[in-house]
């Protein structure tokens, strides 16, 4: 079972995309490391990014599941990098 998340850009009040990875630590790592790029936006506005776990993805079946409620994994100021 993999898991979808999406970003939400709170200053466009846009989300992106679903994007599908077998774990939260693997999605979390994806993020900050657009986070600490230094040439995406979201390295240049971090504060306006949030990760969010929206549901799953079964492989074997094609199944897609949606949790009630969107959860919060990260804001990217949780993952920049200082210095």
């Amino acid at each position: 079972m993999e898991k979808l998340y999406q970003l939400y850009d709170c200053k466009s009040e846009t989300w992106t995309p679903p994007t599908v990875n077998p774990a939260r630590g693997q999605a979390l790592r994806s993020f900050a490391d657009a986070v600490n790029d230094g040439q995406s936006i979201l390295s240049k506005h971090p504060e306006d990014f949030t990760l969010f776990e929206i549901g799953t993805f079964d492989k074997q079946t094609g199944q897609i599941s949606l949790y009630e409620v969107r959860e919060s994994v990260a804001n990217g100021l949780d993952v920049k990098l200082v210095g």
